[in-house]
């Protein structure tokens, strides 16, 4: 109860776009320090979802003249960092497809 009351209060200081930003995120932070804290192995649909919740977390604080250059600077940090996570690449390329799917092309 105590770390509601918590976090109901903390983000009751920020502004609405703040505490969505941070709320949004929230699965990341809980993966990453599960991964720290207890060791837990983040797999390639991990990866995938972490990297869809930044994707959105971006695009809804930039101009949307802007979203497809966010789009290809994510898709190109995705390619850098496909070859280090095992099963990254199948990983990487249905991001991809669903970025592709969602810009419509």
């Amino acid at each position: 109860a105590l770390t509601v009351y918590l976090q109901t209060t903390s983000v009751s200081k920020l502004s609405s776009a703040e505490a969505t930003l941070l709320i949004s995120t929230e699965p990341i932070w809980g993966a990453g320090f599960a991964s720290l804290l207890l060791g837990e192995q983040i797999g390639p649909n991990a990866y995938l979802g972490g990297g869809l919740i930044v994707l959105a977390c971006l695009t809804s604080i930039v101009e949307p003249d802007t979203v497809e250059n966010v789009n290809n600077a994510i898709l190109k940090g995705a390619v850098a960092t496909a070859a280090l996570v095992p099963g990254g690449e199948d990983a990487f390329k249905r991001l991809a497809d669903f970025m592709n799917w969602t810009s419509g092309g």
